[in-house]
């Protein structure tokens, strides 16, 4: 396990940051979240991306296991992907429970935001063991 230190933590969402390794981690608390509050949340947790510029990401949905739905999808895609990209991230992990409606969201989401970045040096992939995600990040 890395040694995260807390940024930002809601009734929504907890950020870290691991200093040594500059990973950063959201983990997700809640699957009860509208889209103008996930819009609070993810604004908050691209302020810290933009100070950090990580080399890796993990965002932790396993507590929550989010189903996100078509409208969530596309404002995250349209809002992160391409600033994500921009800003030079390379590898992006998400840590899912075996649920397949949870991943089957996510997947759906991972694969649109491919579409927006095509031809970018950018690789996600989801995991169900965090030691396992950090590994692949630090890769």
């Amino acid at each position: 396990m890395k040694n995260y230190q807390g940024l930002y933590e809601s009734k929504h969402q907890k950020i870290e940051r691991d200093a040594q390794t500059n990973i950063l981690k959201n983990t997700w608390l809640t699957n009860r979240i509208d889209l103008a509050d996930l819009q609070v949340e993810m604004h908050e947790w691209m302020g810290h991306f933009e100070k950090y510029r990580p080399k890796g990401i993990i965002t932790d949905n396993r507590e929550a296991n989010q189903v996100l739905v078509p409208d969530v999808q596309d404002w995250l895609v349209g809002f992160l992907f391409p600033k994500v990209v921009q800003l030079g991230l390379k590898k992006w992990a998400i840590l899912v429970i075996d649920d397949l409606f949870a991943q089957v969201s996510v997947e759906q989401m991972l694969d649109d935001g491919k579409a927006v970045i095509k031809n970018a040096d950018f690789t996600q992939s989801l995991f169900e063991d965090e030691a396992a995600a950090e590994k692949w990040l630090l890769k």
